[in-house]
């Protein structure tokens, strides 16, 4: 992941906010905690300073969505990034797609909501 982040950080700086969705299941697929939390840590050195970045979802927590989740929490609380819960979600019933796996349109408009009341909690807007 840091390898693909790293170039296309490099040549997408813009004045104007741009967002991205990694699902956490991309992140962690098969792989082991070590390995999770370095790639997160390349992760947040990679990114711009002042990112606006989601924790990880919780819902069904395990050892590798914490060990990212402490990883994002200890950029935020350098102030390296500014965290936000883009799984915030009033309930997780009539939220998935079919393949009852990843977020349907009703979960990515609550992730859309999420991320818009981030960008305004931040101060972030298209003229920024």
């Amino acid at each position: 992941m840091p390898t693909i982040a790293a170039p296309m950080m490099a040549t997408c700086r813009s004045s104007s906010p741009v967002s991205a969705v990694i699902g956490s299941n991309d992140y962690v697929w098969r792989r082991n905690t070590p390995a999770i939390r370095a790639d997160a840590e390349a992760l947040v050195r990679a990114l711009p300073p002042g990112t606006i970045l989601s924790r990880v979802s919780e819902a069904r927590p395990d050892r590798r969505r914490i060990a990212i989740n402490r990883v994002f929490d200890a950029a935020g609380a350098a102030g390296r990034v500014r965290l936000y819960r883009a799984w915030d979600w009033p309930t997780g019933r009539g939220m998935w797609a079919a393949d009852n796996f990843h977020p349907n349109d009703l979960a990515h408009t609550h992730l859309a909501d999420n991320l818009i009341d981030a960008f305004a909690d931040y101060g972030v807007t298209s003229r920024s």
